[in-house]
């Protein structure tokens, strides 16, 4: 079986959606490549898309070189311009047109010879758009055996016996007027011509032999038939050296038999020229006899019938072929009376039908349809009739008697008798099942996920789009869920792809069990569906949701293990005024809504979600833009000593400078740089601007050489493996001392995965960086690896400092466990957030070291520092810029 090749640039789909079609692409291959015929399929651009072996060996070229060109590089050019508007025009019509359909042309070979081809064209949807499937078939024997047919007639339908009486001497006696027709004379010419012209055109030679002497008397076309020197004296001899060898015999007992007084005869045999040239001929011998009645002359005419002879052959062979062609024709054919009755059917009719044939003889096609297709034939057999068209197609179901359906393509054609009136008709039977099974798996396929079985995309917009044209005109509702699972990542990393699949199934099989059989479930695209409910109420559509979120609490058995799955749901109310892709979009923003108020809920689309999503869009697309343009600054919060409130360093904020927006915070824009990747540059160069700036204020401000600079650090940048060198330049380019760079890094980054990050971290403290954990208390870190972390600090949470001196009786309780966890490890702690002389009392209590706050300042920007540090006012000790 041979490979198919695709032109480049076809939808990689376009092999995916034509061998989808049918269960495998392997048999879509073997289908294509078993086809009698050369098959060739072209876009609606005229392109070759693919081709099979039986195309290569007819036209002579390669696959390479035919994909990816017009298919008009397979004609004569004369013929190129015509076909193209042929094809255009049959693009804004296709239907199928099967061999037979008189749809032929001539051909161009490789080689630049051209030859006659007939071609079956058939439509082909595809989700990547129409495609056309040509079957092409070489002619050239059957426009021979045409052509010698149409000459076969015409020697058979002029060949009424010529007439005529003639002496020895060659006098004319009797001259017929089909003599006439023959030889192109009149009597009277004939006459005035004599025999010698007429013989010498109609290529009849006679002789006589004096049976008492056996004296010979030869015409002079008689010699020319035979070929021999008129030198040489006329004999029996001389004629019998000139037939062939193999009829020598025969011909001999022929004249032994006239001379012994037998009867006259007619009969052929062959004869060989002296330049070896074998030809065929007729000779009618007869007797003349004297008045007792005895045999006086032989009487002899010989005809040159080769021409004759060869047309009959062939005659005789087309004959044959047509009956083996007829018999062993894969396509079901059958000749049938006008009232439409078999009367001759080929073993294939019998095979499509499922019918032996003496159950077939006698019937009519109509008797074998499916009950669906049972319609009227009688405007078809009309237009037959009147002579409209010369043959009808129609694709139509058959039903076997074991109940199997087959598709068959049905050809009738009329075929008229002698007399031009319709004599019978020719039906011809193509078992289309195949190409229809195909065309219904493909279209299957372009409407559904493969996985699930449910609605694709495609299908579930125009579903929507059709329900919400209902909603226009019937003034109902469209209600459409989007669902996301919500540990859909989770499984997929944890349990391996595999699971992630069997969950998407079970998870559509669950929603279709939750649905009506009116509703439409679709998977719009890797964990997410849609459910698209018409004339649904909110009531309604609540109570859904609630079955699907309830859904949630029963596991799901994935390899062998029961997980526990949620979904997010966004919800759309539509009265049908909206486009479905608006619908699906508002959609996907409630969902997002949903996930981004702690997932497992449910939201309904409402206009300010649209805003903030909008909104989220613009900051996407400026902040890519905001570290070209210098928008970004840093600013710094002190980090202070909980006994003295001296200031032992700074950490390093970055803000936005938005220019219509003002100062925008971290809170907004930095997770939309993680999502974007745009952490990474600003990351860095938020770590050179601070290593600059401290060592600038270490060298230049008074009593600042032993400051130190803190800089959060993101996920995106602890895993990019570029990042130690990033750090080692921005310490080498600034000078700075690495004991006093502080890098920021939070319980959950390294969670996400600790050996990778144990490697970076401890690269790190390579350098000399010293490392913290921010956040400390909410993450999920285990001990265990808290006490293999390369960390000299932890940063005690705001939300455990805020509750001390207040209300809280587990603050105190909790901030002191941090604050002794950290002295069994030999940690330093910093407590974030402190803003009440309370809490800063509670932290002297307890014992912590650090703190930063706004009791002591805001972040500041770089040059209000001095002037910070300096202020005479109370000297670093005092709180300052509240």
């Amino acid at each position: 079986m041979g490979d198919f090749v695709v032109a480049d640039g076809t939808h990689p789909d376009v092999i995916e959606a034509l061998g989808a079609r049918v269960q495998s692409i392997n048999q879509f291959r073997g289908l294509l490549e078993a086809a009698p015929d050369a098959m060739v399929i072209v876009n609606t651009d005229r392109e070759i898309v693919l081709v099979n072996a039986q195309a290569e060996r007819l036209f002579g070229h390669s696959r390479a070189e035919m994909l990816g060109q017009r298919i008009e590089m397979l004609l004569p050019e004369r013929f190129r311009a015509q076909h193209a508007g042929h094809l255009t025009r049959y693009a804004d019509a296709p239907h199928v047109r099967d061999m037979g359909s008189n749809l032929e042309f001539l051909a161009r070979h490789r080689d630049g010879s051209e030859f006659p081809v007939e071609i079956s064209l058939s439509p082909l949807k595809t989700d990547q758009g129409m495609l056309f499937s040509s079957a092409i078939r070489d002619i050239t024997d059957r426009k021979r055996t045409e052509a010698d047919m149409r000459m076969l007639s015409t020697l058979v339908e002029s060949s009424s016996d010529a007439i005529f009486r003639y002496a020895v001497d060659g006098a004319i006696t009797t001259w017929k007027a089909a003599a006439g027709s023959m030889f192109g004379y009149t009597a009277e010419e004939a006459d005035r011509f004599g025999l010698a012209a007429a013989q010498q055109t109609a290529h009849v030679g006679s002789f006589a032999i004096d049976m008492a002497t056996g004296e010979q008397s030869w015409s002079a076309e008689y010699w020319r038939i035979l070929g021999v020197d008129e030198t040489q004296p006329a004999s029996r001899e001389l004629m019998l050296a000139a037939v062939h060898p193999d009829d020598r015999d025969r011909v001999e007992g022929v004249w032994r038999k006239l001379d012994s007084g037998g009867p006259a005869l007619d009969f052929g045999y062959r004869i060989v020229l002296p330049s070896g040239q074998m030809r065929w001929v007729r000779s009618i011998l007869s007797f003349e006899y004297a008045e007792d009645g005895s045999p006086a002359r032989i009487l002899g005419t010989t005809m040159d019938v080769t021409d004759l002879y060869l047309a009959v052959a062939k005659r005789r062979e087309a004959e044959t072929n047509f009956h083996l062609g007829f018999d062993r024709s894969p396509i079901g054919m059958g000749m049938a009376d006008l009232d439409g009755r078999f009367q001759r059917v080929n073993p294939a009719v019998c095979e499509i039908l499922g019918r032996r044939e003496d159950e077939v003889l006698g019937k009519r096609t109509q008797d074998f349809l499916h009950p669906e297709d049972t319609g009227d034939r009688s405007g078809r057999s009309a237009r037959l009739r009147s002579g409209e068209t010369e043959s009808v197609h129609k694709e139509r179901r058959y039903l076997r008697p074991d109940g199997d359906v087959v598709w068959v393509q049905e050809t009738v054609s009329l075929v008229p008798g002698r007399d031009g009136e319709p004599a019978y008709t020719f039906v011809q039977l193509q078992d289309t099942t195949s190409r229809k099974q195909a065309e219904e798996m493909l279209e299957y396929q372009a409407f559904h996920d493969p996985l699930t079985g449910l609605a694709n995309r495609l299908l579930l917009t125009e579903s929507l789009d059709r329900s919400l044209a209902d909603a226009r005109e019937s003034g109902g509702q469209v209600s459409v869920l989007l669902l996301d699972a919500d540990q859909f990542k989770i499984v997929n990393d944890g349990l391996g792809h595999t699971a992630g699949d069997q969950l998407l199934v079970q998870m559509a099989r669950r929603l279709q069990s939750m649905v009506r059989p009116t509703d439409t479930v679709a998977r719009f695209g890797g964990d997410e569906f849609v459910i698209v409910c018409e004339n649904m109420t909110r009531e309604n559509t609540e109570r859904l949701v609630t079955r699907i979120a309830a859904s949630g609490k029963e596991p799901f058995v994935l390899e062998g293990r029961e997980v526990f799955v949620t979904v997010s749901v966004g919800i759309v109310l539509a009265n049908g005024d909206e486009e479905a892709v608006t619908v699906l979009r508002n959609s996907d923003t409630a969902m997002y809504q949903a996930k981004d108020n702690g997932r497992a809920q449910a939201m309904v689309f409402s206009e300010e979600m649209h805003r903030k999503a909008s909104s989220r869009l613009d900051l996407d697309s400026q902040l890519a833009r905001a570290l070209d343009k210098d928008e970004l600054r840093v600013y710094y919060q002190p980090i202070v000593e909980v006994s003295t409130e001296d200031v032992v360093g700074f950490e390093a904020l970055v803000r936005w400078v938005h220019p219509q927006r003002g100062l925008i915070l971290p809170i907004e824009f930095i997770p939309v740089a993680e999502e974007t990747g745009m952490i990474i540059p600003i990351g860095e160069w938020v770590l050179r601007q601070s290593l600059a700036q401290a060592q600038k204020w270490r060298t230049e401000a008074p009593g600042a050489e032993d400051l130190s600079i803190s800089v959060n650090l993101s996920t995106l940048q602890l895993q990019d493996p570029d990042f130690l060198g990033v750090v080692e330049d921005a310490l080498t380019q600034t000078g700075l001392d690495p004991m006093a760079l502080h890098l920021e890094i939070t319980e959950t980054m390294v969670m996400n995965d600790v050996e990778a990050a144990m490697g970076t971290l401890h690269g790190l403290r390579s350098l000399g960086v010293r490392l913290s954990i921010d956040d400390f208390g909410t993450g999920y870190a285990a001990l265990s690896y808290l006490s293999r972390l390369p960390v000299q600090t932890i940063k005690i949470d705001q939300s455990f400092v805020k509750g001390l001196g207040g209300d809280d009786p587990h603050a105190s309780s909790i901030v002191d466990a941090i604050v002794s966890l950290a002295r069994a490890l030999d940690l330093d702690v910093i407590a974030e957030g402190v803003e009440s002389a309370e809490q800063l009392r509670e932290l002297r209590r307890i014992g912590s070291r650090l703190a930063q706050g706004f009791l002591w300042s805001r972040p500041l920007a770089p040059e209000e520092i001095p002037e910070w540090l300096g202020a005479p006012s109370g000297g670093r000790g005092q709180r300052r810029g509240l």
